[in-house]
């Protein structure tokens, strides 16, 4: 089943919308470090395959990538990965000395619906009158 297009594009925009993996920054790093026990997922060698493939129009791997570190983070991790991509999104709004957790918090919760959208928009799906009527049979006889 073909991904929705628009979640797909939104989910790489959101990636896209950090700092690029250059070398220069420690923001990677302090990322992985902060996301907690599985964080190491966020570094750019592990999620390279997926970024590229998403930017190839097959965002699937990155959308299951991105949900499984999100999903297990701690409270604790959620708050300290916020700190940290909220640092790096004052960046392209030019408040460069700002730090702000709230956008970080947001960054957080886009992607995770956006992805949690790229993945079931490819869950298989009644697609045939049968098969759409064999579901509201079923759910009917409840």
């Amino acid at each position: 089943m073909p991904e929705n297009v628009d979640d797909a594009a939104r989910l790489l925009r959101l990636v896209e919308l950090l700092p690029l993996p250059d070398g220069r920054s420690k923001f990677w790093r302090e990322l992985a470090t902060a996301a907690g026990e599985n964080g190491d997922a966020l570094l750019p060698a592990n999620l390279q395959a997926g970024v590229v493939q998403a930017v190839d129009g097959k965002t699937l791997p990155l959308a299951m990538q991105l949900t499984y570190v999100v999903q297990v983070m701690t409270d604790a991790d959620r708050e300290a990965a916020a700190v940290v991509l909220g640092r790096a999104l004052c960046w392209p709004l030019e408040r460069i000395e700002d730090e702000n957790p709230h956008l970080g918090r947001m960054w957080l919760r886009d992607v995770e619906l956006t992805a949690w959208r790229v993945l079931f928009a490819t869950a298989p799906q009644p697609r045939t009158d049968e098969e759409r009527e064999h579901f509201k049979r079923v759910w009917s006889a409840r």
